[in-house]
């Protein structure tokens, strides 16, 4: 159940076998340095944690008329729940075409006006997306991983080692263990202006580690009344599984075991905006159905499924057959409050009336849509005037005619021709007005509104040199140029926050040290570091958003140190000016910060004068120290020298 859920299931606990530990032996010779280390960690490692029967499938255990009713119910509400949400999949479909992606031009803006006319669309809804996919990129999903530390409370060193520990071990999970996991988070990121996205993040029991899936918006749902979408009383993911996959959890005890029938589904079921996706990507789907794809219900619900009141549940349901496949408690085992756990994080732009946030396309759809308008409308009249039509005579003369004309063609007219050869009585080119300069300043006023109305990058306002002014000053433009951005960078941050919380949960269920060993070849973190408050967080700020910010906080660091050195630690100001401006490996750059050992009095004096730091132990005689000390610096010779 865990391959779909994170929840665990009780019979994968109590550690597992590990292939190749039993060629490990101690006696190995000496020309084996690195299998004697590796050896030596997995003796001290730990196998993952037995997992408590609290987390089994009900559904194994429960009634087939009980199991069917509940099946009914929840397949009748997720049915309510999807109709509710048809017309936000058509919205997000046209926000898709308006990006002018592969071959569409979008209903909105209309075809072209006559054949061979301009179906180009306006970039602007294009370019704000790009801007504000790759700024959340690069700001949530660094080279380095995208976990740093957040210690609770008073920081003492147990605590900062317990969460540098878990930093490199989420961080090594991120970047190398869960090898899907940038991916997927930066293509839900490149659809967040389009729509609200999901990441969905649960354990696989195959792989040993955690997974992380991309969920498109139009085939999450939650109730029509919900405003609050992680409280709602009913989330559901529509996820096709093909029929393969659905045996092997069945094979391996995550589904109960049911007869599958009926032919599955061959993409009928395919949201709008899915079948615009596959347009833009350039794909169609077999009417073969060759993998027996089969829609499964996935729902995060609040439901009375044993009789005990309303509680959270996972449940899973074969659409086709109605077939319940899995039912799991989704809280914590010892939790009175039976506090609902996550496995879904959205990523929104900005946030709605509802569950659901609004997009860029929301905001500039209708900008962009009179953009296109006027854009084609110039190309169109530079080429009527570049190519000319013409109209002609021909037959006899008929009265009150009505013909459409045939732009870049020739259009003929019935009328008397008559015995004169000259053929510029029987063609004449139709006039058209030359493109209107009035087009050129509509197009050039609706890109700038449109711009400026969701700023995702700094504009030449906030990065103009020629005026020198104080970095402060700078700072404030960039802040002010950017305060929308700024909130959507925010929002980004917290639900990335969500995403490592997740993580950091499964890690506490079904962290192995002795795999990880294999893994990594030492034990990055160990199990009992995650049973306890989360002390990660992402490595991105919300109030930081660009390299210009990073730049000049780093300038008004390196000022105020310089004017008052005495209240700053220098080398602390160095790396981070290093680190504000991307040096790689800058800790190679400085020097060696020396370690304080234990020395007699006059030894620290002269280290005192030397600008090192001194240290205090237990067995030293203090007041003799201090005494020594005293008369060092009220020696005119000594300490009190001007020089020293």
């Amino acid at each position: 159940m865990s391959d779909t859920t994170g929840l665990p299931e009780p019979d994968e606990g109590g550690g597992i076998d590990i292939d190749g530990m039993e060629k490990l032996q101690p006696d190995m010779t000496v020309g084996d340095g690195h299998d004697i280390e590796l050896f030596e960690e997995l003796q001290k490692a730990k196998p993952a944690p037995p997992v408590p029967e609290f987390y089994a499938n009900l559904a194994d255990d429960m009634d087939a008329a009980e199991l069917s009713e509940i099946a009914t119910r929840c397949l009748d509400l997720y049915d309510i729940d999807k109709q509710a949400r048809k017309k936000r999949d058509e919205r997000q479909k046209k926000a898709m075409q308006s990006s002018g992606i592969a071959d569409t031009a979008g209903p909105q803006a209309g075809d072209s006006a006559f054949e061979g006319g301009s179906v180009v669309t306006h970039p602007m809804l294009l370019k704000s997306a790009i801007q504000l996919s790759t700024n959340l990129t690069s700001e949530l999903l660094p080279a380095n991983g995208p976990v740093k530390s957040s210690l609770i409370g008073t920081p003492d060193r147990a605590k900062m080692e317990k969460a540098d520990r878990k930093v490199r071990h989420m961080n090594w999970q991120c970047t190398d263990q869960i090898e899907e996991f940038y991916d997927e988070v930066e293509t839900a990121l490149s659809q967040v202006p389009y729509d609200d996205q999901f990441i969905k993040v649960w354990h696989d029991t195959a792989r040993k580690r955690p997974r992380v899936e991309y969920v498109p918006g139009d085939r999450v749902f939650v109730p029509y009344d919900c405003g609050y979408f992680y409280g709602s009383p009913r989330i559901w993911i529509d996820q096709p599984l093909p029929l393969a996959e659905v045996e092997r959890r069945m094979d391996k005890g995550v589904y109960r075991t049911i007869e599958l029938t009926g032919a599955g589904t061959n993409g009928a079921d395919e949201t709008a905006s899915q079948q615009q996706a596959d347009k833009i990507a350039g794909k169609e789907r077999s009417a073969a159905n060759e993998d027996g794809v089969r829609p499964v219900v996935w729902g995060s619900v609040v439901d009375d499924f044993e009789g005990d009141g309303e509680a959270p549940y996972l449940i899973e349901i074969d659409e086709i057959n109605r077939e319940v496949l899995s039912i799991h408690r989704n809280w914590e085992e010892d939790d009175e409050t039976k506090r609902r756990f996550d496995w879904l994080v959205k990523f929104s732009m900005l946030p709605g009336r509802d569950a659901y946030g609004l997009s860029l396309y929301d905001l500039v759809g209708s900008l962009s849509t009179a953009a296109t308008g006027a854009l084609r409308a110039l190309l169109d009249s530079a080429l009527v005037n570049t190519t000319p039509s013409l109209i002609k005579l021909k037959g006899l003369n008929f009265s009150g005619q009505t013909q459409q004309l045939e732009l870049c063609g020739v259009t003929e007219l019935e009328g008397a021709v008559g015995d004169d050869p000259d053929i510029r009585k029987m063609m004449m080119a139709i006039p058209f007005n030359q493109p209107s300069p009035t087009l050129f300043q509509l197009l050039a006023f609706l890109t700038q509104q449109g711009e400026s109305l969701v700023r995702t990058a700094i504009d030449d306002s906030a990065v103009d040199a020629s005026t020198p002014v104080p970095v402060g000053t700078q700072l404030s433009r960039v802040e002010q140029g950017l305060k929308v951005y700024k909130q959507i960078h925010a929002r980004a941050h917290r639900a990335m926050g969500r995403l490592l919380t997740i993580q950091h949960r499964l890690n506490g269920l079904y962290l192995d040290e002795k795999q990880l060993v294999l893994d990594a070849g030492e034990i990055l973190a160990k199990v009992s570091d995650y049973q306890g408050p989360i002390d990660v967080r992402p490595v991105s700020d919300p109030d930081i958003f660009s390299e210009q910010q990073r730049a000049a906080q780093a300038q008004v660091v390196s000022q105020r140190a310089t004017a008052m050195p005495q209240l700053y630690d220098m080398r602390k100001v160095e790396e981070r000016i290093l680190s504000s401006l991307k040096v790689p490996n800058y800790e190679e750059l400085l020097a060696k910060e020396g370690q304080v050992q234990e020395q007699n009095a006059a030894t620290e004096n002269l280290l005192a004068s030397m600008g090192q730091h001194l240290a205090v132990y237990p067995e030293q005689d203090h007041l003799a120290h201090i005494q020594a000390h005293v008369d060092f610096m009220q020696s005119p010779v000594l300490g009190a020298n001007p020089l020293i």
